[in-house]
């Protein structure tokens, strides 16, 4: 009798046992939901596109500088040949007049009318887009980004050049202070600390350089911001948004790099596009993007091809295109996410 109760007692047990283990096989092989993985992967915050478009405007009026400082000395040239002439015409004037009041009268209109005269001249004589086309180095890949400049639309430049480093320090502040909300948002992603540490020094040392008016050093630490932010981007976005934003990077550095007529590091950074363009290469094949991926890898070798024959005129030329194509894929990107 207790022998039977015992192997029944055993029986149970062991009935028990392959439960349970069945179960927890059941539990660890589950695949987690569409739900579950919307949770892993959250929606970028809002801050995260300002300070990368803040960022973008620090680049754009920082590649400015040099257009804009023979805008200036062009402008201080025209305003010293034209208020010598409205002397000599004003002491000759003044030497036929009678009545005082007349002569108040008359010359405070003659000079408006000379002032406004010199605006139309300096307007007519300073071709501010075209001194930027002549010294820019990437401005057209960030027009290709539709990145916006302080300076680019004024029909005249400021009168001083002090006044454009005052305004990219203040777009620099403003970086700081949206730095400053998006970092509180990161720890909800486990961003590690060291990456955020890195952003905050490198964006330190670009208010430093900016202090100096070092215009290709802030070029290129402001770009080095970028790709940091690329990294936030993987933790929100997952793979697509990182190689994206990557490639943006990786273009802009092989341009900024050349500038520098350092083009083993232009090739390293277009190699570094290309490899991210590949990772993307078999989604873009099963979104029946073909078209789309031969036109992107095209135009990396075209671009390779500029930066090997170290042609820097070629290669801002074809950098765009480059950023074109990037941005279809963007776009190929963005219709997958909706399906």
């Amino acid at each position: 009798m207790k022998k039977k109760y015992i192997w029944k007692n055993y029986k149970l047990i062991s009935l028990l046992i392959v439960l349970f283990f069945l179960i927890g096989c059941n539990v660890s092989t589950q695949k987690p939901t569409p739900e579950n993985d919307k949770k892993e992967s959250p929606k970028p915050p809002e801050t995260l596109s300002k300070l990368e478009e803040d960022i973008l405007t620090v680049m754009y009026d920082l590649d400015s500088v040099t257009a804009l400082e023979k805008a200036i000395q062009k402008q201080k040239d025209i305003e010293s040949k034209e208020d010598t002439s409205m002397e000599v015409a004003s002491t000759s004037s003044g030497q036929g007049q009678q009545d005082g009041q007349k002569q108040s009268q008359s010359s405070g209109e003659e000079e408006k009318k000379k002032e406004e005269e010199k605006q139309k001249k300096i307007e007519e004589e300073i071709d501010l887009e075209g001194l930027i086309k002549e010294t820019e180095i990437i401005i057209p890949l960030l027009d290709a980004n539709e990145a916006k400049g302080s300076f680019a639309e004024n029909p005249t430049p400021p009168n001083d050049i002090n006044k454009v480093w005052n305004k990219i320090s203040d777009s620099v502040k403003e970086v700081h202070k949206k730095w400053n909300v998006l970092e509180s948002n990161l720890t909800s992603v486990n961003v590690p600390n060291s990456k955020s540490e890195e952003f905050e020094d490198i964006l330190n040392n670009l208010t430093l350089s900016v202090m100096s008016k070092n215009r290709l050093n802030s070029l290129k630490l402001a770009n080095e911001l970028t790709r940091i932010t690329t990294d936030f981007r993987s933790y929100y976005n997952g793979v697509a948004d990182h190689s994206i934003y990557s490639m943006y990077y990786n273009i802009r550095g092989s341009i900024l790099a050349a500038a520098s007529d350092d083009y083993t590091t232009a090739i390293k950074h277009l190699n570094e596009a290309s490899n991210s363009g590949a990772a993307l290469r078999q989604d873009l094949i099963n979104q029946n993007s073909q078209d789309v991926l031969q036109k992107f890898e095209l135009s990396i070798e075209d671009l390779k091809k500029s930066l090997e024959s170290k042609n820097f005129i070629l290669s801002q030329i074809k950098a765009p295109i480059v950023i074109n194509n990037i941005k279809l894929i963007e776009d190929e990107f963005k219709t997958i996410k909706k399906q």
